[in-house]
């Protein structure tokens, strides 16, 4: 049944949204990602939609994450870091795409869930990455930010990526690759793309006198 779901998911979410990287798309099919969502929601894995895997975060929709991921440009032994690894989907589908992984999670139930996943995961705040393990080729937040922290930039080698859904203040998420040249960090919004906020990445409140 789970293995039709994925086909169904990979031909009428991810292909027909403009998803065309065949590694990326073999990655999808071989990662069954009903392991990654709690087993009273497994049925909804293969959904048009987020599925919640805990208490305010969630598993990106299929066709949210497959453009994110379609639009950061996978290459093989990139070295990535996950950003709000959650159970460890995300960070699983890049392992497939032949990236190096560090995956970041700040929350320790979902890091022991990533790791019987078969992730090796970090803990400590997300929005601080993870510097022992970079400068990274690719940095990928699997899930919704407003804005991407100083922090993260200074962890991506000259010629590097930062991946985001990022929330406008109009409150619309878009698919923002980001690149570092030369210590300048200059991003391009690529298409809509809804994501729950990771946290610690919401907007920060304005004061006005």
């Amino acid at each position: 049944m789970f293995e039709t779901m994925r086909t169904a998911m990979i031909d009428r979410q991810l292909r027909t949204a403009g998803v065309n990287d065949q590694r990326l798309l073999a990655a999808f099919a071989a990662v069954r990602r009903e392991a990654f969502v709690p087993p009273a929601r497994a049925a909804l894995a293969y959904a048009d939609g987020a599925v919640e895997i805990a208490p305010g975060r969630w598993l990106m929709a299929p066709m949210s994450l497959g453009l994110m991921l379609n639009h950061a440009q996978i290459q093989p032994d990139d070295r990535a870091l996950v950003v709000g690894a959650g159970t460890g989907y995300g960070a699983s589908l890049l392992i497939a795409a032949g990236a190096q992984v560090t995956a970041l999670e700040e929350d320790a139930a979902l890091a022991a869930a990533s790791r019987a996943n078969g992730v090796t995961v970090v803990t400590g705040p997300l929005t601080a990455g993870w510097p022992a393990a970079g400068p990274y080729d690719l940095i990928v937040c699997d899930g919704g930010v407003s804005s991407v922290p100083p922090a993260l930039i200074a962890q991506v080698a000259d010629g590097g990526r930062i991946a985001a859904i990022v929330i406008g203040e109009d409150n619309v998420g878009r698919v923002v690759v980001g690149r570092v040249i030369g210590g300048h960090y200059a991003a391009t919004a690529h298409i809509e793309a809804g994501a729950a906020l990771l946290p610690g990445f919401g907007r920060v409140p304005q004061f006005t006198f």
